[in-house]
């Protein structure tokens, strides 16, 4: 099943933006396991459980070499009912997933993210943030990772087109083994995504990119030579869903 952190989800056409962002690799992807669910009343939902260690692995159907070692999650998620004004509707989310053993890399990673409706006619905020640290104590390291990511979609009335934006922020401490390439580098990253409706079952989009960060990182290169501290994508996207 699809892990219960994070704003952005596994399938790709889910998404507000074709590129994912820094705190969705931060994450992980898929789990293992069980995972039960109870709704509470109309504005709380809880949610537990627990998989095999794939908290760092960010693959489907992970499995850990020591027997016994587990990833444990639970979430309480909130709704705001009818009555409570420009609220209503506006939904709260809070997450932890927790793997690990002394022997293993020991990961926590907190997560809390929301989406607020707006009194303007299309248009929707989002916000998530996402906080993870891990020790690995035959390394003698511990590394902390934060990234803070809003989200912006507009609906353009009486037409095809929706404009999604991101922008997000992200400090990384390199003293563990979770957010690898990023050193102690702060990161800060704006997309932008149209959205275009071509056709039934169809998504269409194009996206804009600008990444900056504290050295050079970005690249690709093995030694190094080249590579700069910022870098501007493009992307096209056609996803047909059936």
């Amino acid at each position: 099943f699809d892990t219960i952190v994070g704003y952005e989800v596994f399938e790709n056409g889910g998404n507000p933006n074709y590129s994912r962002s820094y705190a969705y690799f931060m994450e992980p992807f898929a789990h293992t396991g069980v995972l039960a669910s109870y709704q509470v009343n109309d504005a709380i939902g809880l949610v537990g459980g627990f998989s095999e260690n794939s908290t760092l692995s960010n693959s489907i159907n992970s499995r850990s070499g020591a027997p016994g070692t587990k990833s444990y999650l639970a979430g309480v998620s909130l709704t705001a009912p009818e009555g409570t004004g420009l609220l209503e509707g506006a939904s709260l989310f809070a997450g932890l997933a927790d793997a690990g053993t002394v022997a293993t890399p020991d990961v926590q990673h907190y997560y809390v993210g929301g989406s607020l409706p707006t009194p303007v006619d299309g248009l929707s905020l989002g916000i998530a943030w996402d906080y993870q640290t891990d020790t690995v104590a035959t390394a003698g390291g511990t590394g902390d990772w934060w990234a803070l990511a809003g989200y912006v979609s507009f609906q353009v009335p009486d037409s095809k087109v929706t404009l999604n934006g991101r922008a997000e922020y992200v400090e990384a401490d390199s003293g563990g083994t979770g957010f690898a390439g990023l050193g102690t580098d702060d990161i800060f990253a704006l997309t932008g995504t149209v959205d275009y409706a071509l056709w039934d079952n169809v998504i269409s989009r194009a996206e804009i990119r600008w990444d900056s960060a504290d050295s050079n990182i970005f690249g690709g290169s093995v030694a190094g030579a080249g590579d700069k501290d910022e870098q501007l994508s493009l992307a096209l996207n056609l996803i047909y869903q059936f």
